[in-house]
């Protein structure tokens, strides 16, 4: 299954899943005296782009051989679930009164739901 679109879609859901784990893992960074490394921060910087390159990807509509057709809806909607969770992320965050450490859990969630079905499409 050498299909450039499966990589493309795979390789940007990849970068976006880094981003938002980054993300995430710097909202909980506790201790300020000790400084996020910078490859977080790097990672965390490009969650923008990364959110929409993926999305580009997903929305895409696929043909082809049935099992490319399948790897290629499996990712996409990774990347779908992945987007939604960071944006409710952001929408309750933004809330009075939000627990945003709390909020995490859902983006967690989606990350690891994510990782799991890239498990699978390596099965």
């Amino acid at each position: 299954m050498n299909d450039r679109r499966v990589t493309a879609i795979r390789n940007a859901l990849e970068a976006f899943s880094e981003s938002v784990d980054a993300m995430a893992r710097i909202a909980r960074w506790g201790d300020l005296s000790d400084p996020v490394p910078d490859s977080l921060q790097q990672a965390a910087a490009h969650l923008e782009a990364n959110m929409k390159a993926a999305n580009s990807l997903a929305g895409a509509t696929f043909s082809g051989a049935p099992a490319i057709v399948h790897r290629l809806m499996v990712s996409s909607n990774a990347v779908k679930r992945l987007s939604s969770a960071y944006e409710e992320y952001l929408k309750l965050k933004a809330e009075p009164n939000s627990d945003a450490l709390a909020l995490l859990e859902g983006v967690d969630a989606a990350i690891d739901s994510v990782n799991e079905d890239l498990r699978k499409l390596d099965d």
